[in-house]
C-alpha cells in the first residue's frame, strides 16, 4: 500500500510539475515559436488578414489567447480595442444609371461609378474638355477650359495627359483624376465623364471600381464610360481622334456636344468592425508601475490585394499573406511578451503589448489607441514598434533602427546590447514615418523603430514565410528585448526629444511650396483636412496654425480631405500670399501666410 501511495504521489507531483510548465512555456525567444505563429498568422487560411474581415478576427483572437495565456491583464473588451473603419464601397442596387436620347447605359459594361463621385441624379449638356487640365507654371500653359461655359454641365474628360514629351513632367502632376475633378468642379461643372483615348487603354476596358480609402467625395457626380460608348455622345467627334488631335497639335481642344445626359449615382461605404489587441504587464515597483512602456506592431496585412489595396501587384487578385508586413513584427511581439511574463522579477515599470488593426489604411489604430488610451498618455515613457523585421539581409545584417533622435539614451542602449556586433545598425534621428510609431510621436512620445529593410516581395503575394530569415528575426527580437528591460527596469525616465518631422513635402509630391504640416493620412475628417502635426521652424507654425486645426479652405475654396489639400497645394508657387481658414474648436480661423 505504501509504494501503491507514494507511487500516486510521484504521479500527482509530475502531473503538477509538467502542467506548470505547459503554462510556463518556453521563456526564451526560440526560432520554433517565432516560425509556429508566423505559419499561423501568414497561412492562406488566413486570407491576409484584411481590415474587418473574419480572417481579420480570427488573427486578432489568436494574439489575444495568446496573451491570455501568459497571464496578461487583458484590456478594454476582453482585450478587443475596437473601432470601425470604412474598408470598401458598395453600389446600391437600381440606384446606378446612365442615360441619353435612346441609349441605356449597361452598368458595368459601358460604365462605372469612380469611388468618390457624390450620389444623386443629374441631367445636363456634356462638354468635353480635352484632358481637364488648368496648368499656368514654368512657361508650360495648358487650360482645357479656355473658352468654354461648363457651369452646371457635365465635363466629359480625357484620362492622363497628352504625349508632349517637353509638357508631360509638368502636366503629370496634375493629371489624376482627384485633380482633374476638383478643377471640373471649381469650373462650376456639376459631373464628370471621364474616357480612356486608345494610347490610355488599348482595349478600352472601364477601369476596376475600388476605394481610394477617403470617406468624402468630390462633391460632384463622377463616372467612368468606355469610348464606344462615349462616341456617341459625341457624334461627329471620336475619342480616338480627339486624343491624336491633343498630342500631335501641342494643345486642347473642347467643345459643346449638345447631348444631354441623365447620370444617376448610388454608393454607400461599408464600414466594418475591427479591432486592436491590448495586454499588460504591470510592474513590481509601487510607484513606476504607473508609468508605461508600448511594445507594439500590427498585424493587419492586404487581404487579397487588387486596385487600391497598396499592393505592387494590384492586377493580381491573390493572397497577400504578409510574412514579413507583419507577421514576422506580432511573432515577435508575442514572444518577448512570454520572455517577460516569465522572468522571475518583474520590472519596474509597467508594459503595455498591442497588435494594431488597419494600418495598412491610414494608421487608423495606432490613431485610435492614442485618442483614446487606456492610461494617461504622458505616462508612457516610449513606445517601441516592430514592422517588417523578418528579412535581415544573411551578408549585410543591415538593421534600420528609427527614432534614435527621439531619447538621449537610445544610442547607448543601442550600442550596449549590440555590441557584438551582429547587426549592422543604420540609424535614424526622426521618429516619424510610415508605420505605428509615428501616432505616439506626435504625442510627444519617445519611439523607436526596427525594420530590416523593403524587398522585392514586399506588398506582393510572395511575402509568404519562405522568405523569413528566422535567425535573424530571433536577433532583433532580443535586442528589442533587452534595450525594453533596461528602461523598464531604470529609475530614471526617458524624455522625449522633439526631431524633424519629415523629409520634404516637396520632395514627396513635386510640389514647390510647403506649409510644413503633418497632415492626417487616415482620411477620417470628412469636412476638412486636419493637421496632425506642425512642423518647428516651418510655415505653418510662422503664421500660427496648430496641430489639430482642420483645414477647411484655401484661397475660397473648399479643402474636404487630403486629396483637396495636396491638389490645391501644387497650384501655388514660392512668394504666393494665400488665405487659409481652419476650424479651431469649433471656431472658423483665417490665416494669410506668405510662401
Amino acid at each position: 500500500m505504501k509504494k501503491i501511495i507514494l507511487y500516486f504521489l510521484f504521479l500527482s507531483f509530475f502531473s503538477l510539475h509538467s502542467c506548470k510548465e505547459k503554462k510556463k512555456g518556453n521563456p526564451e525567444i526560440t526560432v520554433e515559436e517565432l516560425k509556429s505563429h508566423i505559419s499561423f498568422l501568414a497561412s492562406d487560411e488566413m486570407k491576409g488578414r484584411g481590415t474587418g474581415t473574419l480572417e481579420g478576427k480570427k488573427s486578432a483572437s489568436y494574439i489575444r489567447d495568446k496573451f491570455k495565456s501568459l497571464n496578461l491583464k487583458l484590456l478594454y473588451e476582453n482585450g478587443f480595442q475596437h473601432f470601425d473603419v470604412t474598408n470598401s464601397l458598395k453600389l446600391i442596387s437600381g440606384k446606378n444609371s446612365l442615360n441619353f436620347e435612346k441609349n441605356n447605359g449597361i452598368l458595368e459594361k459601358d460604365f462605372y461609378p469612380i469611388s468618390f463621385s457624390k450620389n444623386g441624379t443629374l441631367k445636363s449638356e456634356v462638354v468635353f474638355c480635352g484632358y481637364g487640365l488648368d496648368v499656368n507654371e514654368d512657361s508650360v500653359v495648358w487650360n482645357d477650359y479656355e473658352n468654354i461655359n461648363v457651369k452646371g454641365k457635365i465635363a466629359m474628360i480625357l484620362r492622363g495627359e497628352p504625349e508632349v514629351k517637353e509638357y508631360s513632367d509638368i502636366l503629370f502632376n496634375f493629371s489624376s483624376e482627384r485633380s482633374k475633378a476638383l478643377t471640373a468642379k471649381d469650373k462650376g461643372a456639376k459631373g464628370v465623364i471621364f474616357v480612356s483615348g486608345e494610347k490610355f487603354e488599348k482595349k478600352d476596358k472601364l477601369k476596376e471600381f475600388y476605394f481610394d480609402k477617403s470617406s468624402s467625395d468630390a462633391g460632384i457626380l463622377i463616372v467612368q464610360m468606355t469610348r464606344n460608348l462615349a462616341n456617341k455622345i459625341l457624334k461627329n467627334e471620336s475619342v480616338e481622334d480627339l486624343e491624336k488631335f491633343c498630342s500631335e497639335n501641342k494643345k486642347p481642344k473642347n467643345f459643346a456636344t449638345s447631348s444631354n445626359v441623365e447620370i444617376s449615382v448610388g454608393m454607400e461605404q461599408n464600414i466594418v468592425k475591427t479591432q486592436n489587441v491590448v495586454a499588460l504587464l504591470e510592474g513590481a515597483d509601487e510607484n513606476l508601475k504607473n508609468e508605461f512602456i508600448v511594445i507594439g506592431g500590427h498585424y493587419d496585412h492586404l487581404g487579397m490585394g487588387g486596385e487600391g489595396s497598396g499592393s505592387r501587384k494590384p492586377d493580381t487578385i491573390a493572397i497577400h499573406n504578409g510574412a514579413d508586413d507583419n507577421a514576422s513584427g506580432i511573432a515577435s511581439i508575442l514572444e518577448i511578451a512570454e520572455k517577460f511574463a516569465n522572468q522571475e522579477e518583474k520590472p519596474k515599470r509597467s508594459i503595455i503589448f498591442i497588435a494594431f488593426g488597419a494600418e495598412e489604411i491610414g494608421l487608423i489604430g495606432s490613431k485610435f489607441f492614442v485618442k483614446n488610451p487606456p492610461v494617461d498618455l504622458k505616462k508612457i515613457n516610449a513606445m517601441i514598434n516592430l514592422d517588417m523585421i523578418g528579412c535581415l539581409d544573411t551578408m549585410t545584417k543591415d538593421l534600420t533602427v528609427g527614432g534614435i533622435g527621439t531619447a538621449k539614451e537610445w544610442n547607448i542602449l543601442l550600442d550596449k546590447y549590440s555590441k557584438d556586433n551582429y547587426f549592422n545598425l543604420q540609424k535614424m534621428e526622426s521618429g516619424y514615418g510610415p508605420s505605428d510609431h509615428a501616432s505616439f510621436f506626435l504625442e510627444d512620445i519617445s519611439v523607436l523603430y526596427f525594420f530590416t529593410g523593403v524587398h522585392d516581395k514586399y506588398h506582393t503575394p510572395a511575402d509568404d514565410i519562405e522568405i523569413i530569415n528566422f535567425d535573424g528575426l530571433k536577433h532583433v527580437a532580443n535586442l528589442a528585448f533587452e534595450i525594453s528591460n533596461d528602461i523598464l527596469r531604470n529609475d530614471k525616465k526617458i524624455n522625449f526629444i522633439a526631431t524633424e518631422i519629415a523629409k520634404s513635402e516637396t520632395r514627396r509630391h513635386n510640389l514647390k511650396v510647403k506649409l510644413s504640416i503633418v497632415p492626417d493620412f487616415s482620411g477620417i475628417e470628412k469636412n476638412g483636412m486636419r493637421v496632425d502635426a506642425v512642423v518647428k521652424g516651418g510655415t505653418a507654425e510662422k503664421y500660427g496654425l496648430l496641430k489639430g486645426d482642420i483645414i477647411i479652405s484655401m484661397e475660397d475654396k473648399k479643402i474636404n480631405n487630403i486629396h483637396d489639400y495636396m491638389n490645391r497645394l501644387k497650384t501655388f508657387k514660392v512668394g504666393d500670399r494665400i488665405t487659409i481658414e481652419v476650424m479651431r474648436n469649433e471656431k472658423k480661423m483665417t490665416f494669410i501666410l506668405d510662401l
